[in-house]
């Protein structure tokens, strides 16, 4: 490193190197540095806007580098080689502006120390970064020298501003660095932790697809996804439990605290595994009460299959504690057990249920799991199921057969309000007689069979909906097209009686 009187002479007063309230750095030398010796090495700063980078650099061009850079001794190359502290945007600009020396003071500090002075540093930046402030506010937090309070009075901001600061550095890799990239905002980052890291994934990538336009939308789908009402839990909720902290105290219980989420629902648990977890826990504890009572095994967690059959479990079947069925569990104890049993569905109830391990020694039509009076109820179900769904496709033929070929203003509107937040059921397509393989768009070749006066009016059902009676909302578009959901019903009720009836007498 050299020093001149001239270097001197061009340098205002440097600033004092950033201390702690109990370690100030001492200074080694000071001077100018060849800048091919300058390494620059774990840094918080990752985004450094091109435009006023090149602003500096021509002003570094006219005037230099007038406020010094800090360096610490690189002790693996040498003497002559240093790591950079802070003033790496200097740098940057620097070595834009064909410099090859720049002026710098070097300091008598560690890693450790190097990285608190470039937390303090970046903590003064305007244009500071959500990661790289919570990367700031985690170093001076871990190095011991500072508290919550501390950091919070010296950017004038509250301590929950830290905290919640701090918890963006638990996002998943990719959110990192969506944050960083400004693809997602803070608030929105804020919400995707309240999601397990299994689905945040997906949570954000939804985000970037559009999907959510606010982090309250964000808010709504993960509770909707995520939540479980701690309100409805069957465990304590004042202590630890299954090896879980208690929710009185968790941060993933949103009526805790304030400090980490945004816009959640008081008392909801957002971490649906744990919560998962201790239901079972406390539901086995309750199966295992129940199977001493009656003298059988506790098989522990199983899962539901189609109807009263089990994942995984051969030949076994939940069955209802029944007078006579509690007689022959007394009688061969060995057949029968008891389990916690979780739904096959999301969101659906665990409950604690008896089990007989070996259907064959029940009556039949138990053994089958349906008795004849399900049985008929649901032939009925699907019946009326059936009848329904033709009704509806009937409804939409003759709505589409009455709509004018030219829209009018209202259709018009109608499309462009509701046509790219629509669900269209198959029954439009089934009415129309084209054909639609599950949740797949219809062929364009099957479109194409219908006239463009046809494609309009086609566009305008594709718009409301449906005609079930719980769509009011659209209902005053249904009369703008002179269309009347209740004629409607009644007309294509009336047509299927006749066509059956011809069926009958052909």
């Amino acid at each position: 490193m050299k020093k001149t009187k001239n270097q001197a002479r061009q340098q205002p007063e440097a600033p004092a190197a950033p201390k702690t309230e109990t370690q100030p750095y001492r200074e080694i030398s000071s001077g100018i540095v060849p800048m091919r010796y300058i390494e620059v090495f774990g840094n918080f700063r990752k985004v450094f806007d091109p435009k006023s980078l090149a602003e500096l650099a021509d002003n570094i061009k006219k005037v230099g580098v007038l406020v010094p850079v800090l360096l610490r001794p690189n002790g693996q190359k040498g003497g002559e080689y240093y790591y950079l502290v802070a003033g790496e945007r200097r740098l940057r600009a620097a070595n834009a502006a064909k410099l090859t020396e720049i002026p710098a003071r070097v300091l008598d500090v560690n890693e450790a120390e190097a990285a608190e002075i470039q937390a303090l540093e970046n903590l003064h930046r305007k244009d500071l970064g959500p990661i790289e402030e919570a990367r700031a506010f985690k170093t001076l937090l871990d190095s011991g020298s500072h508290t919550v309070k501390e950091l919070a009075d010296r950017i004038g901001k509250e301590m929950n501003y830290v905290y919640r600061a701090i918890r963006l550095l638990d996002l998943s890799k990719e959110a990192l660095q969506a944050l960083e990239d400004g693809k997602i905002t803070p608030a929105m980052g804020h919400q995707l932790l309240r999601a397990p890291k299994e689905i945040q994934k997906s949570m954000m990538q939804d985000v970037l697809n559009g999907h959510f336009a606010t982090a309250r939308d964000l808010a709504e789908a993960i509770t909707e996804r995520t939540g479980r009402d701690l309100v409805h839990a069957l465990f304590p909720k004042d202590k630890d439990f299954a090896g879980e902290p208690a929710c009185s105290s968790c941060p993933y219980n949103t009526g805790n605290q304030g400090m980490l989420f945004d816009g959640a629902k008081k008392g909801n648990c957002t971490n649906s595994a744990c919560y998962d977890k201790k239901t079972r826990s406390f539901m086995s504890a309750v199966a295992d009460d129940q199977a001493k009572k009656l003298g059988v095994e506790n098989i522990g967690a199983v899962k539901r299959d189609y109807g009263n059959g089990l994942e995984g479990k051969k030949n076994a079947i939940l069955v209802t504690p029944s007078e006579d069925m509690l007689k022959l569990v007394a009688k061969q104890p060995k057949k029968f057990a008891v389990a916690v049993v979780e739904p096959s569905y999301a969101g659906g109830k665990t409950d604690v249920q008896l089990v007989c391990t070996d259907s064959s020694v029940l009556p039949r039509d138990v053994a089958a799991g349906v008795s004849p009076q399900a049985k008929a109820a649901r032939k009925k179900l699907l019946a009326d199921q059936r009848l329904e769904n033709e009704i509806q496709a009937a409804m939409f033929k003759l709505a589409f057969d009455k709509l004018p070929d030219q829209p009018t203003k209202q259709m018009a509107m109608t499309i462009a309000s509701a046509l790219d937040k629509s669900y269209a059921s198959r029954s439009i397509w089934k009415g129309l007689g084209l054909a639609k393989k599950g949740s797949f768009p219809v062929e364009a070749s099957e479109l194409e069979k219908l006239p463009t006066g046809g494609l309009l009016k086609l566009t305008f059902l594709l718009a409301v909906g449906d005609f079930t009676d719980y769509r009011g909302d659209r209902r005053k578009e249904y009369l703008a097209a002179s269309l009347n959901p209740k004629e409607l019903r009644a007309a294509a009720e009336k047509q299927l009686a006749a066509a059956k009836k011809a069926a009958k007498e052909d």
